[in-house]
């Protein structure tokens, strides 16, 4: 039986590829959602526009849809806020699984060493996408008793491949000439490659017996982030040994930096005038360039992560293998990469 599929943010990274992936899949007919009609909607896909924050619209898009995956992104003030609001908007279409993209980064950028999904979460770190991403959850699973909607929560760790801000982000500044590796890039990245993220989802969306479960989806492979990286970097013409090092044993956050992470998520007036900035590119048909961000908070802890986040739930209860190893991947990444350098060019 064929699933109708409704993907909340078709429009963004995984979403478009969610889109276009399950659009060619015959167990699925996909409709994808979003505030404005999509520039290209692959064959078989349908396009419905409707805005996130608004419930009714929204319930209206996701009629006949069987299932929903939600795959948007924002601040974590919307993190928090918006993700019960999709739900019922699900809810009240009468969807009947609802798929939530969370985070890996609800256990923490640096998960202790024998951290499963079912691990305690908490909501007191020093980091407020986290504790926002944690809130969604929990809020998620209070309201799923109260409706017929089932929930499903996947937890990715790093998502890459083409067009990933995480790929994007370290070529520019390979090019730029300020890339730099944390701890000789040593520290365990909990990579998915975006296909393989879009096939833990296709599952989620099918399998039995899964309602309220929490799963991580990643990459076979253990990674490290000089794995990641390193390709990128000799295809630019670098070497990713050969980049200055940055000790993060002797990374300490200032107070200024801790304050300016715990009010990350207020209003604050830089991050109105950087969103009205984002507006006036995306407007213009400019889209943000991505760049690599100085140490901070967040990566010194995501860069020394020593513990790969199992797969074994998600292996069990879902039949999930990786379908792209990581060494096909980075083959894709780079293709990518280079054509898009190419064509670069080609437009100066």
């Amino acid at each position: 039986m064929t699933v109708t599929l409704g993907v909340i943010g078709a429009s963004g990274f995984i979403g478009q590829r969610v889109v276009e992936m399950l659009a060619q899949d015959p167990n699925f007919t996909v409709v994808a959602i979003g505030r404005s009609v999509p520039k290209r909607v692959p064959e078989g896909a349908i396009a419905r526009i409707a805005d996130a924050t608004k419930p009714t619209s929204l319930a209206q898009a996701l009629t006949g849809c069987q299932a929903a995956v939600y795959c948007l992104a924002g601040s974590p003030s919307f993190v928090r806020k918006n993700a019960p609001v999709v739900y019922q908007a699900a809810a009240d279409a009468e969807v009947k699984r609802f798929i939530y993209l969370s985070s890996a980064v609800v256990h923490g950028q640096a998960p202790a060493p024998g951290t499963t999904e079912k691990s305690p979460l908490r909501d007191n770190y020093p980091i407020a996408y986290n504790n926002a991403k944690v809130r969604a959850e929990w809020r998620l699973q209070a309201d799923r008793a109260q409706t017929k909607t089932e929930l499903v929560i996947i937890r990715p760790g790093i998502v890459w491949g083409p067009k990933s801000t995480w790929i994007e982000a370290f070529a520019n500044a390979v090019t730029d000439g300020v890339a730099y590796q944390a701890d000789y890039g040593r520290g365990i990245c909990n990579s998915v490659y975006v296909d393989n993220l879009v096939h833990g989802i296709a599952l989620a969306a099918e399998a039995a017996k899964v309602d309220r479960a929490a799963f991580f989806i990643g990459d076979q492979e253990v990674v490290t982030w000089a794995d990641l990286y390193r390709p990128i970097a000799a295809a630019l013409g670098q070497s990713f040994d050969q980049l200055p090092n940055v000790n993060i044993e002797a990374f300490r956050p200032s107070v200024k930096e801790e304050l300016r992470e715990t009010l990350r998520g207020m209003r604050l007036v830089g991050t109105l005038l950087s969103g009205l900035q984002a507006q006036r590119k995306r407007a213009s048909g400019q889209r943000p360039r991505p760049v690599l961000s100085p140490l901070n908070q967040e990566l010194s802890a995501l860069y020394r992560c020593q513990w790969h986040l199992p797969l074994t739930e998600a292996e069990t209860c879902l039949g999930y293998r990786a379908p792209v190893s990581f060494e096909e991947g980075c083959r894709r990444t780079i293709e990518w990469l280079q054509q898009s350098n190419r064509e670069s060019l080609g437009h100066h």
